[in-house]
């Protein structure tokens, strides 16, 4: 279910699933990226770890300046001669670069997304990484596993 905020916010914001997300164009593009091919399997998870990483992230206190649309949903599984997370990083960073613009996805917020997501299952450098790479492995984490596996009682 999505209900639509006010745009008094900055990006506007919209409720997916009882939890606030970015009303951006290329988060709407993202979500349907992410559905074109994926099996529902894969799908699902992408949709459930990208609503667990916004709501450990609005509860990390390290967050708060953190850049909303880098929570990618613009990941999918694409080859079979690389690890998943690389192909879901590279189909987002390209996703980004075709359709995000020029001016606002530079060189560092398209690496933030590509370490967001090929990052993830790699816990010895994640949590060395910005807070979106973190909140985003903590969301994936929480899927799989469930929500004790995120610290601090964020998720219950």
């Amino acid at each position: 279910m999505i209900i639509k905020l006010s745009c008094l916010t900055s990006p506007c914001t919209r409720v997916l699933a009882g939890v606030i997300v970015p009303d951006t164009q290329l988060i709407t593009s993202g979500l349907a990226f992410a559905r074109s091919d994926s099996i529902d399997y894969t799908y699902n998870h992408i949709i459930r770890s990208f609503l667990f990483s916004f709501t450990i992230a609005d509860k990390f206190t390290a967050t708060q300046s953190r850049d909303r649309e880098a929570q990618p949903p613009y990941s999918k599984i694409l080859s079979s001669d690389k690890r998943f997370e690389v192909d879901g990083a590279n189909a987002a960073r390209e996703f980004l670069t075709r359709k995000g613009q020029d001016d606002q996805w530079n060189k560092h917020r398209l690496q933030l997304v590509w370490h967001a997501i090929a990052l993830h299952t790699i816990r010895s450098i994640v949590f060395h990484e910005e807070p979106e790479v973190q909140t985003y492995a903590y969301g994936i984490w929480a899927d799989l596993q469930g929500p004790a596996r995120v610290p601090g009682g964020l998720l219950s």
